[in-house]
């Protein structure tokens, strides 16, 4: 009975989570940090050009540039906390090895 309930839900998480490493994840992603913000920024950069400045096709523009950056930011924003978790994670399996030897993993070795 068990081990039907750990098959079942080992099934549901790499449906619900799909390997970080595959083509399709990597192009989602570079698609979403990358080319996302590039594309608003170059129609918005269109939009500000056409408008001649002075218009509210301009005005559109300008928000869509403000919308790039932001986007953008959200990104980057969510990189430093993925980031900072793994640094995290790092730093307490350190201290469990402290615990358990006594010595830092950068001291073990010496």
């Amino acid at each position: 009975m068990g081990r039907r309930r750990l098959e079942a839900s080992s099934r549901r998480k790499s449906l619900s989570s799909p390997d970080p490493h595959s083509r399709l994840v990597r192009t989602l992603l570079t698609a979403t940090r990358l080319w996302l913000p590039l594309a608003i920024a170059a129609v918005g950069a269109v939009f500000t050009v056409w408008g001649h400045g002075r218009s509210n096709i301009a005005a559109v523009g300008v928000s869509l540039l403000i919308v790039a950056l932001t986007v953008w930011l959200i990104n980057w924003l969510f990189r430093m906390s993925v980031e900072s978790n793994r640094e995290r994670e790092e730093e307490e399996e350190a201290r469990r090895f402290f615990e358990r030897t006594g010595q830092w993993p950068d001291d073990a070795g010496s």
